[in-house]
């Protein structure tokens, strides 16, 4: 973990805000309110999933930091390229807070920072915000690449307290399919892993709080996954088809018109009601430019990393030969790429991933799709005999 350099305890105190009233969630509900789904608080203190959908300027972003604030600790992922999610620096949790950052980068701040993908469970725990934003990396696929390998760590969180429930703040769904993308899956099992992490976070005690411009622009497998759908203003296109029952309750010139504090809000248990949000008082304002504000300087490396040109990405059928390949004949990373024309990081990078879905789902799905007959057989790293040269060369960080 990277340490803040050129900082002293003066220096800090310059984030030190006074104490600030805590955003709040007023609900009124219009059916059903003896639910007890009606029961947000209740439900804020449970791994729910959170959807906020509605137009630019609406107060999505603002929405589901109030339902992270709610939590005893929050995970912004995909903030803006402006750097929203670094405004957590000056709310409640601003003495407690991790960066996570691209490798190779270096972030010099009063906060600690480190490598999304080597981040652990274990250090997260000591923290009461992680927060990743797009100037911490050098690309924008190095950021959804690592991004969506951090999320599947969340697997190896197999106990939690019922008082320490985590929540994943995501700005906008849809980057959640693009990073699995980015990991090289394709179009079906990027969506089928999507839907199958979003599944399983409840078991590790993680909420998750989602945003949308568009109702139809995540699949409605995801969106049925929603425990909680908060309704923004929708402008002159209305709602979609399949809420326009939700007329019956609301006029649609409200609807359309609506203020960006105010939202209609959807139980998948039947209830339905409305209310306001106000802003949380740490939000990004318009011009704010945060990493001049938090005195955060950033320093890039010289290369990119070589996974922003696509080349770490195989297909399903090279993924297949290359367990195959590894398992019968036992080579060595390096060789393995001599023979398939791959640096030894994308080779280690495509056993670690067969590994890896095998742990966690009990098989790998990349096998399944190219009907290979080791999709259930884990591939020990020290299978083969890899002299001391070679070894070293399968862990060096780069790509050919």
């Amino acid at each position: 973990m990277e340490q803040s350099k050129n900082r002293n305890s003066a220096s800090k105190q310059q984030f030190e805000f006074p104490e600030q009233q805590l955003p709040t969630l007023t609900v009124e509900w219009d059916r059903f309110e003896d639910d007890p789904a009606t029961n947000l608080k209740d439900a804020l203190q449970r791994p729910t999933c959170w959807a906020v959908c509605g137009r630019i300027g609406k107060g999505k972003s603002s929405l589901v930091e109030l339902i992270g604030s709610k939590y005893p600790k929050v995970i912004d992922l995909f903030g803006a390229r402006d750097n929203e999610s670094l405004s957590w620096c000056r709310s409640d949790r601003a003495g407690s807070i991790l960066f996570l950052k691209g490798v190779g980068v270096q972030i010099d701040s009063s906060w600690p920072s480190e490598n999304t993908l080597d981040v652990t469970i274990e250090q997260m725990q000591k923290y009461d915000a992680v927060v990743s934003c797009p100037s911490f990396y050098s690309t924008v696929k190095e950021e959804f690449y690592d991004i969506g390998m951090f999320m599947e760590k969340f697997y190896k969180r197999l106990h939690y307290d019922v008082k320490d429930v985590w929540c994943v703040v995501v700005r906008e769904a849809a980057n959640l399919l693009s990073s699995r993308l980015c990991i090289g899956e394709t179009q079906t099992e990027a969506k089928a892993m999507m839907v199958y992490m979003l599944r399983q976070m409840r078991h590790h005690g993680v909420a998750l709080a989602l945003d949308s411009i568009r109702w139809k622009a995540v699949d409605i497998d995801i969106r049925d996954l929603a425990a909680y759908t908060f309704m923004k203003g929708q402008g002159i296109k209305g709602l979609p088809d399949d809420l326009k029952f939700l007329y019956n309750w609301f006029d649609p010139f409200g609807v359309m018109r609506m203020g960006k504090e105010k939202f209609i809000l959807m139980s998948e248990d039947g209830p339905i009601g409305h209310g306001t949000a106000t802003m949380p008082y740490w939000h990004k304002q318009e011009g704010e430019d945060l990493l001049r504000l938090f005195d955060i300087e950033v320093k890039y490396p010289d290369s990119l990393p070589q996974a922003d040109s696509g080349q770490r990405h195989v297909n399903p059928y090279e993924h297949a030969k290359i367990v195959q390949v590894r398992y019968e004949k036992h080579l060595s990373y390096g060789k393995l790429g001599t023979e398939f024309s791959r640096s030894t990081k994308t080779i280690k990078d495509a056993l670690d991933r067969h590994n890896r879905l095998i742990e966690s789902m009990g098989q790998c799905t990349v096998c399944m799709t190219a009907r290979c007959t080791l999709k259930d057989t884990y591939i020990p790293a020290d299978i083969a005999s890899t002299s001391e040269e070679e070894a070293e060369e399968a862990q060096t960080p780069k790509d050919a």
